[in-house]
């Protein structure tokens, strides 16, 4: 009888041993398992604030690009230059034009005085 009761007590104590190393591994398990969200909830945190500054970055670069709060951006200033530029040549053609126009109309009336004799 005493033999049974060591061996039952042997057989309590060999339970409570892997109950105690189960405790330690599940706790171990715990531990990593939130040093691994941690690490991913940092990093998670990291790519966040990477794509609002790359969200900043490209509202920035828009505004500059076409402007914001009623001033020109840099597209609207350069579709000004262009339409000043042929704006401009137009403006030239016309006076090369109409001193074209004045010198052969000189020309001509020079040819009608001397072709008349005078």
């Amino acid at each position: 009888m005493e033999q049974r009761m060591r061996d039952v007590e042997r057989k309590i104590e060999q339970a409570d041993e892997r109950q105690r190393k189960s405790e330690a591994a599940q706790s171990k398990s715990h531990e990593t398992i939130m040093r691994k969200l941690g690490e991913m909830s940092q990093q998670q945190s990291a790519f966040v604030a990477e794509a609002r500054f790359d969200r900043e970055k490209i509202v920035e670069h828009h505004k500059t690009l076409y402007g914001s709060n009623g001033s020109p951006g840099m597209k609207t200033a350069q579709d000004r230059l262009v339409q000043d530029a042929r704006r401009m040549s137009r403006l030239i053609w016309i006076v090369v034009g109409s001193l074209v126009s004045t010198v052969i109309g000189g020309c001509a009336t020079a040819i009608t005085i001397f072709a008349r004799g005078g």
